[in-house]
């Protein structure tokens, strides 16, 4: 059974990369713009990440929206939901991880990262090289697991 994600999820998953990184010296962050780095980095890594939570919220939005066809279809909105939420996953399920789904392909959004976080203003310093910086963020993303850590 997939694990339900929450945006909580995600903000695990964003401490996690950036503990990770900086534990192992890769990068350093001044600890008076740590919270700012995670807050941002979050917000960028929900353009590439969807958590249940985001696509329970997405498929509500679009059966409410859908509401009077539902009705003229004797469906009900339950029945139009689930089966709604199903169709999300299926087309975002070869992308899905640990219960978040992917808006790309894992390598890519482990790519993006790596970018994000060399060109962002809120890491003070990168000493790593950008593949061993890929390499980690690529396998924090595939071995992320939430009960380990909340």
């Amino acid at each position: 059974m997939m694990p339900k994600t929450t945006r909580h999820s995600l903000k695990l998953l964003t401490k996690s990369v950036l503990n990770k990184l900086e534990n192992r010296k890769f990068i350093e962050i001044n600890p008076a713009t740590r919270n700012e780095l995670q807050e941002e980095f979050c917000k960028y890594l929900s353009r590439s990440i969807i958590t249940d939570e985001d696509l329970t919220e997405r498929v509500r939005a679009e059966v409410s929206n859908h509401a009077q066809d539902i009705s003229d279809k004797n469906l009900t909105e339950t029945s139009a939901f689930q089966s709604r939420k199903n169709a999300l996953k299926a087309q975002l399920g070869e992308n899905e991880l640990h219960g978040f789904f992917f808006q790309q392909p894992l390598r890519s959004v482990a790519m993006s990262v790596s970018k994000y976080l060399l060109d962002s203003s809120l890491v003070d310093e990168v000493y790593e090289s950008d593949d061993a910086i890929l390499k980690l963020v690529l396998d924090t993303l595939q071995n992320f697991d939430e009960n380990k850590i909340s």
